[in-house]
């Protein structure tokens, strides 16, 4: 009798050192999260809305940049993965004639300002960051009609790149040795104030 209730016991905190197992691997920060996530929905590149990202709730997504490409994403915490899976031949194609390889799994970070606008930080390219805002929910442009809106190359060395947003922020720089700055002309006088450089 003793012998079946010491069975009993043993059989009993098992059961339970077991359920408890499950339990804890049912809570995991590390495990995708979709239901309320704010990058949910479509965001729209600040220097050109006619490029988007679309996050889905079921852990798809899609963009487009030279093509359509399909991705699953997922976040932890403020961290963003984003793993090609589709669409992505003519953007492989495009980097190779600049003799560049295609990153599939990439690696972010994310900030959401006032719940419309989307900063990503690549972790894999130094200096690497957009900018984009919700669909149907893009800012009045406060340089409007500017002529140095884009993207402008050094033609001495065309590593070295120069975007002007229409916001009037800016950045500039090569191979991750990035400044950002906010900026503004006056007629032909241009002004730039350096609000973040190089460490």
């Amino acid at each position: 009798m003793k012998g079946f209730i010491a069975f009993l016991l043993v059989l009993i905190i098992g059961l339970f050192a077991f359920a408890s197992f499950n339990n804890s691997t049912t809570i995991d920060s590390s495990l995708p999260v979709y239901s309320d996530n704010p990058l949910i929905g479509e965001w729209s590149w600040d220097l050109d809305d006619s490029f988007f990202m679309e996050f889905n709730d079921d852990g798809t997504g899609l963009r487009n940049w030279n093509g359509y490409e399909t991705f699953i994403w997922w976040t932890v915490g403020d961290l963003l993965r984003i793993n090609i899976v589709g669409g992505y031949e003519e953007a492989q194609a495009y980097l190779a004639t600049h003799n560049l390889s295609m990153i599939f799994n990439e690696h972010w970070t994310f900030t959401i300002a006032d719940d419309n606008t989307l900063v990503i930080d690549s972790r894999q390219e130094q200096g690497m960051r957009f900018t984009y805002h919700k669909a149907n929910e893009m800012p009045e442009p406060i340089l409007p009609s500017n002529p140095l809106i884009g993207e402008w190359r050094w033609n001495i060395l065309e590593d070295y790149v120069v975007h002007f947003n229409y916001d009037g922020t800016g950045r500039r720089g090569w191979e991750g040795e990035v400044e950002y700055f906010n900026w503004w002309t006056v007629d032909d006088l241009l002004r730039i104030n350096l609000t973040q450089t190089p460490l």
